[in-house]
């Protein structure tokens, strides 16, 4: 139970930081890295949804 919500934890902190890096590089104007922040979320959404639901199941 504690390995689950310590990778949830993980994965919650790494979508975080993503969105963080995204609205620093909006609000400084440094377009290409929001890109490569956004290119980098995009392709992760399916194996963070997949671990949360390893998490999930692992918690029941």
């Amino acid at each position: 139970m504690k390995m689950a919500r310590l990778q949830q934890a993980l994965s919650l902190l790494c979508v975080a930081a993503a969105l963080a890096w995204c609205l620093w590089c909006w609000r400084t104007g440094w377009l290409q890295g929001a890109g490569w922040a956004l290119a980098w979320l995009f392709p992760q959404a399916p194996v963070l949804a997949l671990e949360l639901m390893w998490a999930a199941w692992a918690a029941r």
